[in-house]
């Protein structure tokens, strides 16, 4: 096989991963999950799509340019195989009404709750994918020893990031269950009104944190909840962890909350440019703060899977219409 015949192979394996049908991801189900949306379309990304578009950066493994800022339908943006049509409309019909609010702690578990799902779909199909690239036939005497260590190693990372999502999955569904249980902390922070929106959960213990942690980690990874949503008249922050993991990480998601609004934003920038994988705009959004720099945006993003610092300080701002 040509090195092109081996791209396109993996391409194959990789989307008919993508395409496979998965069983839902509440506790014991084995109904057949439907694609679920992340961030609801009707409240939330309706709120920012221009005659039902959105931009959303799109990876392309095997292309000169590994992503590109796309135009998207607003009803496929934000989609994964989480769950059956039964959970996915009764756990979250708190969040899925016009009027949300916000405050709510139990509404804030739930957007946390898609999120965690979201990410341990993404680990699934990795793993999956990963595993049918190593059992092809026709991929067998093609893959080199570096890149077979490189998929191995990748799935040993999802199958243990999948462990520690599974631990904080039982502690929130715990407090779903129970409106007196207050495990989890949150900050609220209501922002100038800005068309983007993400959801997504981040490790707050950096890569280089990681290596000088050595490798033998036992204890779950100190995971921080990120919500970015629009409404009509603001942009909403919401930040948290569980509690147990405050002493590592409180006083970085505590200035969210203290400090002025256009420092906050340029955090926000930074995690959405270094941790971040679920962001979405409006048309008008990346036309006017994300088209003049889009190149070194794209650049910075793919830079930061390959840094070890994820809380380093970039000089790029995605919310500033000065060009890098």
């Amino acid at each position: 096989m040509t090195d092109k015949e081996v791209r396109n192979e993996i391409y194959k394996i990789q989307k008919k991963a993508s395409k496979t049908s998965r069983i839902c991801m509440f506790p014991k189900c084995a109904n057949t999950a439907i694609n679920s949306h992340l961030l609801q379309k009707n409240g939330i990304i309706s709120e920012i799509a221009e005659s039902q578009h959105v931009m959303e950066i799109i990876n392309q493994p095997f292309a000169e340019n590994l992503q590109i800022f796309k135009k998207t339908g607003h009803k496929d943006i934000f989609t994964f195989p989480g769950f059956c049509d039964k959970h996915d409309n009764t756990i979250f019909e708190p969040i899925e009404g016009e009027v949300i609010d916000f405050e709510d702690y139990q509404s804030q578990l739930l957007f946390v709750y898609r999120a965690l799902v979201n990410e341990r779909s993404k680990k699934v199909i990795i793993i999956d994918t990963n595993n049918r690239i190593l059992e092809s036939r026709k991929l067998k005497s093609m893959l080199s020893i570096g890149y077979i260590h490189h998929l191995q190693d990748a799935i040993s990372g999802s199958e243990a990031g999948i462990k520690d999502n599974l631990h904080f999955e039982s502690m929130l569904l715990s407090n779903l269950g129970d409106v007196s249980k207050r495990n989890f902390k949150f900050i609220i922070r209501r922002l100038p009104r800005y068309e983007i929106c993400a959801s997504g959960v981040f490790t707050y213990e950096t890569t280089e944190e990681l290596i000088n942690m050595g490798a033998n980690i036992d204890e779950p990874l100190t995971e921080i909840y990120f919500n970015l949503l629009p409404t009509e008249n603001e942009l909403i922050l919401i930040i948290g962890c569980h509690n147990d993991y405050k002493d590592k990480c409180w006083e970085y998601i505590s200035q969210f909350e203290s400090i002025e609004d256009g420092k906050v934003l340029k955090l926000i920038s930074n995690i959405l440019l270094c941790q971040m994988e679920n962001w979405t705009t409006s048309i008008s959004f990346y036309n006017k703060y994300l088209a003049p720099k889009d190149d070194a945006i794209l650049k910075t993003m793919i830079a930061s899977v390959k840094d070890k610092d994820e809380r380093r300080y970039l000089n790029i701002n995605i919310f500033s219409t000065m060009p890098k």
